[in-house]
């Protein structure tokens, strides 16, 4: 969520003694925001756990988007309305689940991004679900005494239908358009204290990203970490240093805290011309020994990145690979931002590996060597294994290192250089080319439906769709009979291969008792957009158009075709087939059109 706050701690936190710790000491640990503005495709429950074990070689913490169902049918989480419902926009529950206990097979922990600042109401403005918490078996439900006040610069007030609001304001910022809770309320911790837990005890979290914690009071950060149990806690205080360090002292450091002017000297220094020196910064946790540990890194996330011409935010426009050797070499918790690691997958590959070889720790001391250029900074900081040097800048590249420090890795405007133990560094970079070549050469792979369906259907979906295209099939006339469960969006459809222009085919299959055949037909991502209203043909083929659906497309337009071999050739409904079958076949898992 973007925000811009200004914030008076004072007013906001009461003091308390700092006792309990809310991130490790000495972690070595590196995060990954896993992912970014819309990657619903990139960040499907299903791919995640697909990249599991590879991500897993460099990342000891995955951040993952809000997965409870939220209250837009596509949605990136922070319109949050249920806690027990865990089928949202990124796959089902049994997906999340299965993702979660992947990653943490492969020893990485995944970290929930908890948005309980803010709640959507079902079909008024001061009603919530009642929900059963199926990890203690009690029924939780927020009333309308939960929201605060002057919620909405008290516009709430005005549409409760003649139910009270809290006779608490605020104890943060109020944030326009769901109801902000009142933190203060017994029954809104014991809401929330379930659910933190059950986010651990039954989907299998091991830490929690908490947003928009300038909403509410420090203290009940404290509190829900406790009441859950984790070790790992981020928040996002958006705002200046001495804000964000209040903060983790108000959490008495229970939580660790986004080091935002980090990202901020970052941001200056590559986004202006030969202005290297930003880096050499006070203002920012990872400076300061008492705070180090607490300073969780990054220099892009889903709030800063370019999204779309209209909506820029505040984007790094350059040299994103020397920020991600900067965030990578310095103390601290680096979070790589997603769309960086797609982008650079060998690149930042190699620079954990150069931090892990020296063993850099979120409490690593560091020497700035070089800081009166405005075309380069260079920074030596010292790990467990020796140090390791980093030089970032358009004049990069004329830094020479002391003696006894090895140059490992260079690239546009970063050099590194170690005194570490290099013996086995030369086998690393080669272990890193061999799992690029793997990812280059992994084959696509597709659906296969069960044999033994009445009715099908294919359609031709627009690039735009991700993995995620439904149908809703209806016979209208025999009382509306429903072919997909009577629940829009419908039902998911099979990817079964994919057209010479980059368009994957889907089918959908009706495996049910219903003899009559559908009469309407309707495709669409995840519930909008959608094709228009369609007349059902039994194996037709359908695509979506701007202005009309297009029915009765030539198979043979689409599908990338082949001359068959002698392996084993199934039809789409599984049946083994000989080499004069036409249409379209599977062959050692890919589909071809055969003539």
């Amino acid at each position: 969520m973007k925000k811009f706050y200004s914030l008076i701690l004072s007013a906001l936190l009461i003091p308390m003694t700092i006792s309990a710790q809310g991130w490790p000491a000495n972690y070595g640990g590196v995060m990954l925001q896993g992912f970014y503005w819309d990657s619903y495709d990139d960040s499907s429950w299903t791919n995640l756990e697909k990249n599991a074990a590879d991500l897993s070689r460099y990342f000891s913490l995955v951040w993952v988007p809000q997965s409870g169902k939220a209250q837009n049918s596509t949605s990136m989480g922070y319109d949050p309305l249920y806690y027990y419902n865990h089928n949202s926009s990124f796959g089902t529950e049994a997906e999340l689940k299965s993702m979660i206990a992947a990653f943490k097979k492969n020893g990485t922990g995944v970290i929930a991004d908890v948005v309980v600042n803010h709640r959507g109401n079902l079909s008024t403005w001061v009603d919530f679900p009642k929900e059963t918490n199926p990890l203690d078996g009690k029924t939780y439900e927020m009333v309308s005494t939960d929201i605060c006040k002057n919620d909405d610069g008290g516009e709430t007030a005005k549409h409760t239908g003649g139910l009270s609001l809290s006779q608490n304001d605020d104890e943060g910022e109020d944030w326009g358009g769901m109801r902000d809770l009142d933190h203060k309320s017994e029954n809104v911790q014991n809401c929330i204290k379930a659910y933190v837990k059950y986010l651990v005890d039954y989907l299998g979290y091991t830490g929690f990203r908490y947003d928009m914690v300038k909403g509410f009071n420090a203290s009940h950060v404290r509190d829900y970490n406790q009441y859950a149990g984790v070790e790992y806690s981020v928040g996002e205080c958006w705002d200046s240093n001495s804000t964000i360090e209040g903060w983790v002292d108000y959490t008495e450091r229970n939580s660790a805290a986004f080091d935002f002017q980090f990202r901020y000297n970052v941001r200056d220094a590559v986004n202006n011309d030969n202005k290297w020196s930003a880096l050499n910064s006070d203002n920012n946790m990872n400076h300061d020994a008492n705070y180090r540990r607490y300073s969780v890194t990054f220099i892009e996330n889903h709030d800063t990145e370019y999204r779309s011409a209209s909506s820029e935010q505040d984007p790094i426009r350059r040299d994103t690979l020397a920020a991600n050797a900067w965030l990578l070499s310095n103390p601290g918790t680096p979070c790589v931002f997603y769309k960086h690691w797609l982008a650079c997958k060998k690149e930042i590959k190699q620079m954990i590996e150069a931090r892990k070889l020296a063993g850099i720790t979120n409490q690593s001391d560091y020497e700035n060597l070089v800081t009166g250029y405005s075309t380069r900074m260079v920074r030596k900081v010292k790990g467990t294994n020796g140090d390791l040097i980093v030089a970032v800048g358009t004049s990069a590249d004329k830094y020479s290192a002391p003696d006894g420090f090895k140059e490992i890795l260079s690239g546009y405007h970063y050099r590194l250089f170690t005194n570490a133990n290099t013996s086995t560094w030369q086998a690393t970079l080669d272990r890193i080319e061999q799992e690029m070549k793997a990812d280059q050469e992994q084959e696509e792979t597709f659906d296969k439906p069960e044999a033994g369906y009445t009715f099908h259907a294919y359609y031709l979906a627009p690039t735009s769709w991700g993995n995620n295209v439904k149908a809703w099939v209806w016979d209208s006339n025999h009382a509306n009979q429903n072919y997909t469960g009577g629940s829009w969006p419908g039902e998911k459809c099979y990817r079964i291969g994919k057209a010479a222009d980059g368009r994957y085919i889907w089918q959908w299959c009706y495996y049910g008792s219903l003899t009559d055949v559908p009469t309407h037909i309707i495709f669409n991502n995840n519930g909008s957009p959608q094709t228009a209203d369609m007349s059902f043909t039994n194996g037709g083929w359908y695509q979506f158009s701007s202005t009309k659906s297009e029915e009765g497309l030539g198979i043979e337009e689409h599908v990338v075709t082949t001359t068959l071999d002698n392996g084993a050739i199934y039809n789409l409904a599984g049946q083994k087939v000989d080499a004069s079958y036409k249409g379209i076949i599977i062959r050692n898992g890919k589909k071809y059109l055969n003539k």
